[in-house]
């Protein structure tokens, strides 16, 4: 079977390392074929890729597969032809190469569109987003109080930014994590209100006045919303 295909690759100007990389084989696993006996599918990538049939290639007297036009006319051009013809083919399999997206680590924390989640600051577990995302933490939500805007057990990414009003806040409020619209007024008060009007009893008012405590983690990544009016 090497012979053949050998053989094929010298009529078709191939290498045996090019005929790898087409058919998606390690290098110098070819020659390896003669005393080791290859799989169907690898058998199979290898005859697509010379444009002949499985048969042809092992040596069995089976009809072969219609010669590849390209390939016939390809044997018809001069040396300059032929490496014009290779150089285009390298660019197009180039852009038709899966493009690798380089990933970067966030923490994954717990919160709660509902009554809040207690948490101790550590996050709940690591979550993998694209290298140029503007994400620095995401949120695993828990609820429905932000229907229909966020889901109840959707991952949200987010930015650790001041919240302004309308954002949708990450905050941690007497100890337990909360992601709510946010709105603050003129004298320091903050109003955390849920999308879902269903849930206002989740809503949460923190007065410069009063004794809660509330430290902002930053914003969910959205478009801007309206202002929940009671």
């Amino acid at each position: 079977m090497v012979d053949a295909i050998r053989s094929l690759c010298k009529e078709q100007n191939l290498t045996i390392k090019e005929l790898e990389r087409r058919a998606n084989l390690s290098n110098g696993v070819i020659k390896k074929w003669d005393n080791n006996t290859p799989s169907v599918d690898k058998v199979a990538r290898v005859a697509r890729v010379l444009g002949v049939s499985i048969d042809s290639l092992c040596g069995l007297n089976m009809p072969a597969a219609p010669a590849d036009p390209l390939a016939a006319d390809l044997a018809k051009l001069d040396a300059h032809g032929r490496e014009l013809v290779k150089a285009i083919i390298g660019v197009e399999l180039k852009r038709e190469e899966p493009k690798i997206v380089e990933m970067k680590v966030i923490p994954l924390f717990a919160a709660a569109a509902g009554p809040g989640e207690p948490i101790d600051g550590e996050p709940l577990d690591e979550y993998e987003v694209p290298a140029d995302s503007p994400a620095q933490f995401a949120v695993s939500i828990s609820g429905d109080s932000m229907e229909p805007v966020l889901h109840d057990g959707e991952v949200v990414l987010c930015r650790r930014k001041r919240p302004q009003d309308g954002d949708i806040a990450v905050i941690n409020v007497n100890g337990f994590m909360l992601v709510k619209q946010y709105i603050e007024d003129y004298y320091g008060n903050i109003y955390l209100r849920s999308i879902n009007r269903a849930r206002k009893n989740l809503d949460v008012d923190i007065l410069a006045s009063g004794n809660d405590t509330a430290v902002g983690y930053g914003t969910v990544i959205h478009k801007k919303i309206g202002l929940v009016r009671e």
